[in-house]
């Protein structure tokens, strides 16, 4: 996925340290994976 830098309303965010979180589920076994991550952003 690619993050275009802006926010739900399409308007663009300032620089920063940003978090985001990965999450999926196994379709075999219905084990879960969650991981948060850090993002520094500058313009």
């Amino acid at each position: 996925m690619t993050w275009d830098a802006t926010n739900d309303n399409g308007m663009p965010v300032g620089s920063g340290v940003y978090f985001y979180r990965l999450s999926a589920l196994s379709l075999e076994n219905q084990k879960r994976f969650e991981q948060t991550r850090r993002l520094v952003l500058m313009r």
